[in-house]
């Protein structure tokens, strides 16, 4: 894998280029190692200028678990479109697909990124219900006071990464604190999510499980038949939930699913539009292009040209 294909994670070394770019003489602060970071009061803003572009898919390296200190925007994780608003909760697991697709001027995040290999030490089995459940990432509510407890035990964790060594077993006991605290509070809110729609709940189980599909195959499996026999559903029924649940055909998440992973290729490798076509299972370049076209506006050429950094 070259260089520029690297470029299509949303890795910790980025959250390293912003510290150094963009901390001092800001309010944000960043303890940074290879696998625990914690941000405190980062702007989207900062992403976008020193890291990231506007409108464009990344894939999250490690899990990402925080919450919204204010302001508001809206972004697309794993297909899925969620509002970025004051005290709501975030999780995004290792592999993720992130584009932060708008924001407020004030909007500001605290987050914690963890290697995979650090959560199973800190958490040990079984696993929070937020990592089975939630594996495609999630967004809840919190309340003032939920907000304030995050705001002390991520500053906590925060003040014990600038420590040495010798803090290391009371940093994986908090960080195993901080997942466990969201584990609750996703656990409670998906108890009332089912007490309030028991009716749509068989729809949005199979929903969850199409999406994880998705993620899983939607790469190389472009027809609805092959997600209905995975869920042991005829696909007209399988349509009929889908689209119960989310307002939207399955169609349309094949398709979504199918044009995130082509930007992701266009974007940030250096694969030519016949080795993506390839990698996207089309049977043949001609037939992306119409299709990409079609759904973007965009030819595969065009879109590789456009910067989207704002």
């Amino acid at each position: 894998m070259n260089k520029k294909e690297n470029l299509q994670h949303f890795t910790v070394d980025h959250i390293r280029q912003i510290a150094e770019a963009y901390v001092r003489g800001h309010e944000m602060q960043v303890s940074f190692s290879p696998d625990i970071t914690v941000v405190l009061h980062g702007r989207p803003a900062s992403l976008v200028k020193h890291s990231l572009q506007k409108g464009v898919p990344y894939r999250i390296e490690q899990h990402r678990i925080g919450f919204v200190v204010g302001g508001t925007g809206n972004a697309c994780l794993n297909l899925q479109d969620f509002l970025i608003e004051k005290h709501t909760a975030i999780f995004a697991s290792d592999g993720s697909t992130l584009q932060i697709n708008d924001y407020s001027p004030d909007a500001e995040i605290t987050v914690l990124s963890v290697s995979e290999e650090f959560l199973n030490r800190s958490l040990g089995i079984p696993r929070p219900e937020l990592l089975r459940r939630g594996c495609f990432g999630c967004n809840f509510p919190l309340t003032d006071v939920e907000t304030g407890i995050a705001q002390t035990v991520f500053s906590l964790l925060y003040t014990l990464l600038q420590g040495d060594a010798t803090y290391r077993p009371a940093v994986e006991n908090i960080v195993a604190a901080i997942f466990r605290f969201f584990d609750a509070l996703y656990t409670r809110q998906l108890a009332l999510s089912d007490k309030v729609a028991k009716t749509g709940s068989r729809a949005q189980h199979v929903f969850d499980h199409f999406i994880q599909l998705l993620r899983e195959f939607g790469v190389r499996e472009h027809d609805l038949r092959f997600y209905s026999d995975r869920l042991c559903l005829t696909p007209r029924y399988l349509g009929t939930l889908i689209l119960q649940a989310s307002g939207h055909t399955a169609k349309y998440w094949i398709d979504r699913a199918i044009i995130t992973e082509a930007k992701l290729l266009l974007q940030h490798t250096d694969l030519t539009i016949v080795q993506v076509s390839d990698r996207l299972h089309f049977p043949n370049s001609s037939f992306f292009c119409k299709y990409f076209k079609r759904l973007t506006g965009y030819t595969p050429k065009a879109y590789q040209s456009i910067s989207h950094t704002v």
